[in-house]
């Protein structure tokens, strides 16, 4: 997945200077392997690439979870995420799209528990 470098380059000029560790949101497993691409990781290594910042994999999701996708707001659920390793105090959320935030909130809640960390997110849709 090729992506823009004027995208990249919008991306990493919104990534604090600071910034500790790149911590992808990761997609389901099962979408995954439909699509043949992990979204956020692919935003995150591309950022890392620009920036030097080291992309780190400190969640995870359930084996099978649902889609979200095509969910209006209302009928969308609480994502689950889990911290599976200690994050660096500065580390930014990397996620492809935001909708309701709630994706977002989930990371820092599980991300919270395994650190104390500011956290800023960078994302490259907003719908």
């Amino acid at each position: 997945m090729d992506l823009p470098p004027l995208v990249i380059g919008a991306m990493a000029s919104r990534v604090p200077p600071d910034t500790s560790a790149l911590i992808p949101i990761p997609r389901a497993v099962a979408r995954t392997l439909r699509y043949g691409v992990d979204p956020a990781l692919v935003l995150a290594e591309a950022l890392s690439r620009v920036t030097g910042i080291p992309v780190l994999p400190a969640l995870s999701v359930p084996l099978l979870a649902a889609s979200q996708a095509r969910r209006g707001r209302q009928r969308r659920r609480d994502p689950v995420l889990r911290a599976v390793r200690s994050v660096p105090p500065g580390a930014v959320i990397v996620d492809d799209v935001v909708t309701t935030g709630r994706t977002l909130g989930a990371a820092r809640h599980a991300l919270g528990h395994a650190a104390s960390l500011a956290v800023t997110l960078t994302t490259s849709v907003r719908r």
